[in-house]
C-alpha cells in the first residue's frame, strides 16, 4: 500500500493594512442648515416677544393681569409665531429627508 498523505491547508484573509472607514451621515445641506438656525432664531426672537406679563401691552404701559383677548400687533405676533414653528418643523422634516441615512442603523 502507498502511504499518500493529505495535506490540508488552511488560509485565512490577511487583516487589512487601511483602517476601513465607517459609514457616517452626510452632512446637513448648507442652505437648509441656515434656514434651520435662521428659523429657530426667529422662533425664540417671537416667543420672547409674547413672554406672560411683559408683553408689547406691557412695553407700552398696558400692565393688566387679567385674562384678556390678543389684539392687534399681539395677535399677528402670535399668528407669526405659530407659523414659524411649523416652518421649523418643515425645514427640520426636509434636512432629515435628504441626508444620508444609509448604515447608521
Amino acid at each position: 500500500m502507498g502511504g499518500s498523505t493529505v495535506s490540508l491547508v488552511l488560509s485565512f484573509p490577511r487583516p487589512s493594512t487601511r483602517p476601513q472607514r465607517r459609514r457616517t451621515r452626510a452632512p446637513v445641506d448648507p442652505f437648509i442648515g441656515v434656514a434651520q438656525i435662521v428659523v429657530a432664531i426667529g422662533v425664540m426672537a417671537a416667543i420672547l416677544l409674547q413672554s406672560r406679563g411683559s408683553g408689547l401691552s406691557a412695553t407700552f404701559g398696558g400692565d393688566s393681569s387679567v385674562y384678556r383677548s390678543r389684539r392687534g400687533v399681539e395677535k399677528r405676533l402670535y399668528q407669526f409665531t405659530v407659523a414659524l414653528a411649523i416652518l421649523f418643523a418643515v425645514v427640520s422634516m426636509i434636512g432629515f429627508l435628504f441626508s444620508d441615512t444609509r448604515g447608521v442603523l
